[in-house]
């Protein structure tokens, strides 16, 4: 994947070199960000799961995971600020093309699994719902 990034935005070596800069005083911090906010997803998983259901553990769970998103967010752009004067106008047309499709895929995946929800594919309901229906 990098390295279709790398050739699909036409990076030069001084370039990925300078990006490298850029990047590594905010490695570590970023690593630290994406653990907890993976582990806090997690928790929220775990607390939709929970038997009996607890909505005020949700809404807490939410609220953490939103929290940690926000300050990798932050982060992140603080990074994507210090990256962008090393692309060219070009390159910068050709990151933003790839964050529109990151968001139509997102966009895409999100709306297909808010409708198999509905239907009751993903808790395996569906064919349960037929059967009442008949």
């Amino acid at each position: 994947v990098r390295k279709g990034i790398i050739k699909r935005i036409g990076l030069t070596e001084p370039q990925l070199y300078e990006i490298r800069e850029a990047i590594d005083p905010h490695r570590g911090k970023l690593l630290a960000q994406i653990t907890e906010l993976k582990d806090t997803r997690i928790e929220l998983v775990e607390a939709l799961a929970a038997e009996p259901f607890d909505p005020e553990r949700v809404r807490s769970a939410h609220a953490i995971a939103m929290s940690r998103e926000l300050d990798l967010m932050l982060t992140v752009g603080i990074v994507i600020g210090e990256i962008r004067p090393i692309l060219t106008d070009k390159q910068l047309r050709e990151v933003e093309e790839m964050m529109e499709e990151v968001r139509d895929s997102s966009e895409v995946r999100f709306a297909d699994f808010t409708a198999k929800m509905a239907a009751g594919e993903l808790l395996g309901l569906k064919d349960q719902n037929r059967d009442r229906d008949d």
